[in-house]
């Protein structure tokens, strides 16, 4: 096991087939208050590429590439990310998958913000494996096709998080849907929302809103821009309501670890939420 505290990792270059352009991770890691920036690989993971066990405390990955999936960071094994900044970081292949974060085994985010990704499909994030996020923001992510804020391809459960300002088929080539969130439901896939916001989010940067694709099954209470496109399972109706688009904020420092979206006075997400015992 291992601990890096306290320093910067950047410009680093993979070269050829391997991953990770900033950090390879194989056994267990700790970093903590660090930043990892301006890194690069040909393959996944352009900042960190994580088969292990990767603890990710009060830290930025920021502006890395992966020519395939990963951007920020790919996590074949369990990665806990929490106090932390994933920011525009890309996924630059055709098929680049997950920008800001690409996740493959269990993964939990908390109170971290992922912001200004791109990727083909998942530009803030995609996950395949189970991820619980909690109390975090995803806004402003980019992806060419499918869920431009998270694109859910196992079973994810996200708690008072926050999905705005996303853009889904954003090169206008292939198509693409999910703005907010594209919920694949095939094989027993569940994207699990309880006391969240989806709201915002376009396709084509234009306002063509799309704030989620696929069904959602949601619990507690839940304010989104509006239902198309979208189908709920869970508590259904009585979970979700619409919330105005102009009653939030844009990304900002409002006093927390990480930046965040303000609710603005007279929001109907205001004090709307309901309890669900601890996470």
């Amino acid at each position: 096991s291992a601990g890096i505290a306290g320093v910067t990792i950047r410009n680093g270059r993979r070269q050829g087939s391997g991953s990770g352009g900033g950090i390879k991770n194989r056994g267990s890691l700790v970093v903590l208050n660090c930043v990892v920036e301006d890194n690069s690989t040909l393959n996944g993971g352009g900042g960190i590429y994580n088969e292990s066990l990767l603890n990710v405390i009060g830290s930025t990955i920021a502006a890395n590439r992966a020519s395939l999936n990963g951007g920020g960071i790919y996590s074949s094994g369990t990665l806990l990310l929490s106090f932390s900044t994933i920011r525009a970081n890309l996924a630059l292949d055709n098929f680049g998958q997950g920008g800001g974060l690409y996740l493959s085994g269990p993964s939990g985010v908390r109170n971290t913000t992922i912001s200004n990704n791109s990727a083909n499909n998942g530009g803030g994030l995609l996950t395949i494996s189970d991820l619980t996020v909690v109390n975090s923001t995803i806004a402003y992510n980019r992806a060419n096709r499918d869920g431009a804020g998270l694109f859910n391809f196992g079973t994810t459960s996200m708690y008072s998080t926050t999905v705005v300002g996303n853009d889904a088929d954003y090169d206008e080539v292939d198509g693409g849907t999910g703005g907010g969130v594209f919920a694949d439901t095939t094989g027993g896939h569940r994207l699990i929302t309880v006391n969240s916001l989806i709201a915002r989010n376009t396709l084509r940067t234009t306002l063509v809103y799309s704030e989620c694709s696929g069904t959602l099954e949601v619990y507690g209470s839940n304010r989104l821009g509006d239902f198309n496109g979208c189908t709920f399972a869970g508590n259904g109706s009585a979970a979700v309501g619409v919330v105005s688009r102009s009653s939030f904020g844009a990304l900002d420092d409002n006093g927390g670890t990480t930046l965040s979206i303000a609710l603005l006075a007279g929001s109907a997400a205001i004090d709307a939420t309901t309890t669900q015992g601890c996470i």
